[in-house]
């Protein structure tokens, strides 16, 4: 079910970045933040779901259960870690490859979902 929502949203977000005009940023209408917040949470946590770092946390909640408070800082923390990184990056990317960032973003995406179905499918 996850590789399907991965599928479908980065679709989505490829189709987004073709349709969008080039708008001024001051112009744009502001964005509901809790639709953006509930839609990247949504995403996030689905594409988690499937994700060997998730396997891998698992693994290690097993191996120290008398830890577990530990292992969940460990993980939240990496997780927070690689967010702020890929949010503070995307500032450095020069505007005129914002568009091909977005796109690639979406069909990794996709190629991502494509790989849980059919790795949930067939493996």
């Amino acid at each position: 079910m996850g590789g399907i929502l991965l599928v479908l949203y980065g679709a989505y977000l490829y189709r987004q970045v073709n349709n969008l005009a080039e708008i001024d940023t001051e112009q744009s209408p502001q964005k509901n933040n809790y639709g953006l917040f509930f839609s990247h949470f949504l995403v996030v946590f689905i594409a988690e779901l499937g994700d060997k770092t998730q396997i891998a946390t698992l693994a290690v909640a097993i191996e120290n259960q008398s830890h577990l408070t530990v292992v969940f800082a460990a993980s939240a923390t990496a997780l927070v870690t690689v967010t702020a990184i890929t949010v503070w990056g995307i500032t450095k990317v020069p505007d005129r490859w914002v568009k091909k960032v977005q796109q690639t973003g979406a069909v990794l995406m996709i190629i991502y979902g494509a790989y849980m179905i059919y790795s949930s499918t067939y493996l």
